[in-house]
């Protein structure tokens, strides 16, 4: 099989195509399907990003929308907008009544004269200023926060590569053993290999160890040791997330503040008679922030609308999914099977097969390779080299003589190349070369003619 070009599941599919397996159908409706929930993921995906995008230009998060497709929409509980206020959230609708509100009260106001306001403004620039102090270095402790979050995540993902490292190691160990090697293997010795001196690679003596855990124990502990890490790891980008959320919303904050400062100090050097410049801005910079809420409010409703549909598609997807992950081999493909199995075992036999007995030979319903408990054969542990050569033989003529009986898409044609590799015995290539001929319309007392 040319598996440099990794093609996934490339000794399936081909055997599934050359017996016209019903199996293959479903194997090409599920690679339509997953690629339809991959496209579906994208479209939700982006949605997502250009409402978090103009969300964040204000200074708002969305909240309880999935990072991936649902199946029913709208989610409960629903998504929103939000914003921080002190220490809890504020709604997008909260938040515009408590602007139009303030708006109201700004108008029913008449606009003072900067003679009439000027020690009320000396008191409100202070206040002002303290107010942006504030919120810089509240801004500043979270961004602090949000490095050293960030700094424990890099160190827990040294630790998760390490012990990812570590079970592939025991899962390779794990599968020699299962193929036959022994285990305990150790590299180094206490003895030197030439000359057989003894050899100390410690200064100081040691005491008896424990006993340590089998292998199964290392790697359930090392799945736990996972788990747990991966748990930590996903709460801090958790808590990564809502404080960098916090930080986009105070630095909207801190600019509208700092607009505020601005005017007020602008409105003490102007001239005593001008109307105060700080209260017209402060009624601009309500309507200006109304008007931009209500533009936000707008797109999440619309995003919401379309983002209903994609859910629809990703319920009908989902659920046509999981039936063809459901799919088993027909009728018809089980008897193929039996007979490619049936086949392989009789040929064995006439090849003169002596690795084991051929009835522990099954022909696995996941791979379609011949499996002897559990392991895919030929295997240079379970058999001989000249067996294995017998049961490559076994194999493709089995594939061919389906052919013959049954509605497949096997070209018809078999070509081996140096079938008499191993040295192999005159009697099992008599008995290969009689099995064929029986394919090509002879007999077995004339296959030399053939």
């Amino acid at each position: 099989m040319p598996t440099h070009f990794r093609i996934v599941d490339l000794w399936t599919s081909a055997i599934e195509f050359l017996l016209a397996f019903d199996i293959q159908a479903n194997a090409l409706r599920l690679h339509e399907l997953q690629a339809e929930a991959a496209t579906l993921k994208e479209q939700w995906r982006s949605k997502l990003a250009d409402l978090n995008a103009n969300a964040r230009g204000i200074g708002f998060v969305v909240q309880n929308l999935p990072a991936d497709p649902v199946a029913d929409w709208p989610p409960v509980p629903p998504p929103r907008l939000s914003v921080t206020e002190g220490d809890g959230w504020l709604t997008i609708a909260q938040a515009m009544d408590s602007r139009r509100t303030r708006l109201v009260e700004l108008e029913q106001r008449e606009i003072p004269r900067i003679e009439q306001v000027a020690g009320e403004l000396r008191d409100a620039v202070y206040q002002a200023e303290t107010e942006l102090s504030r919120l810089d270095d509240e801004q500043s402790q979270l961004s602090e926060e949000v490095q050293l979050e960030l700094n424990q995540i890099e160190a827990l993902d040294v630790r998760i590569q390490a012990l990812r490292e570590d079970r592939r190691k025991y899962k390779d160990e794990q599968r020699l053993r299962k193929r036959g090697a022994p285990g305990n293997l150790k590299l180094i010795r206490d003895a030197c290999p030439t000359c057989k001196q003894p050899l100390k690679d410690v200064l100081l003596p040691q005491q008896m160890a424990e006993e340590p855990m089998t292998l199964e124990d290392n790697l359930r502990f090392i799945e736990g040791q996972l788990g747990l890490f991966n748990d930590i790891r996903r709460e801090a980008v958790a808590v990564i997330g809502a404080k960098r959320q916090r930080i986009n919303a105070l630095r909207q904050k801190v600019s509208d503040q700092a607009a505020v400062v601005r005017d007020r100090k602008r409105t003490l050097r102007g001239d005593a008679e001008a109307p105060s410049i700080a209260a017209v801005r402060e009624r601009l910079l309500e309507e200006d922030r109304i008007s931009r809420l209500e533009e936000l409010s707008a797109r999440f409703d619309d995003s919401s609308q379309e983002l209903a549909p994609i859910a629809d598609r990703w319920r009908a997807n989902q659920g046509k999914l999981q039936t063809a992950l459901q799919a088993t081999l027909s009728i018809s493909d089980r008897q193929k099977l039996d007979a490619l199995q049936k086949s392989v075992v009789e040929q064995l036999r006439q090849y003169g097969f002596k690795s084991f007995e051929p009835e522990q030979i099954l022909i696995s319903d996941e791979t379609y390779r011949p499996t002897r408990d559990g392991t895919d054969l030929p295997s240079a542990v379970l058999m001989s080299a000249s067996d294995a050569v017998r049961l490559i033989w076994a194999y493709l003529v089995a594939l061919w003589e389906i052919a013959r009986t049954t509605r497949t898409n096997h070209p018809g044609v078999l070509v081996f190349d140096e079938p008499q590799q191993q040295h192999m015995k005159e009697i099992s290539f008599e008995a290969l070369l009689k099995r064929g001929a029986l394919q090509v319309g002879g007999t077995a007392g004339n296959y030399r003619d053939k």
